[in-house]
């Protein structure tokens, strides 16, 4: 069978991580737990799954995510899209020839700069689709 292995898979493992850690609670200590456990099982699913250029962005973007957020900063994604690229540079420079890693930050780039317009045409299209609604509820 062909299987293939991307950056939205290692989301759907920090959602379920996510969920399976709740009941550890919110205190300071705590917190610091999952976000270690979060780190551990992340790299552990990044090296289980061979190491393609999309699972090894989205790993490190979420172990970067994860250490912000435990450390009260703002998350900036596009400066953590540019450390990733970099962190992922420095172990290994031939990747920046490497198709899938080119795609996939291509990718993220495109998705960050487009989402807030997307967002924007969907507000206004909720905006007039619940005009329409309610006007058509006046007819009636």
């Amino acid at each position: 069978t062909i299987s293939a292995v991307s950056g939205l898979h290692v989301g759907y493992i920090l959602t379920a991580i996510t969920w399976l850690l709740i009941p550890l609670g919110n205190y300071k200590l705590s917190r610091v737990i999952k976000a270690l456990i979060i780190c551990i099982v992340i790299v552990y699913y990044t090296f289980l799954t061979g190491m393609t250029p999309s699972v090894i962005r989205s790993a490190i973007m979420i172990i970067l995510f994860t250490i912000i957020k435990e450390s009260a900063r703002d998350c900036n994604t596009f400066n953590n899209l540019i450390i990733c690229a970099f962190i992922t540079l420095i172990f290994d420079p031939l990747s920046s020839v490497d198709l899938g890693f080119i795609l996939s930050y291509i990718s993220v780039v495109s998705i960050i700069f487009i989402f807030p317009y997307f967002k924007l045409l969907l507000c206004l299209l909720n905006s007039i689709c619940l005009w329409l609604m309610t006007h058509s509820c006046l007819l009636l």
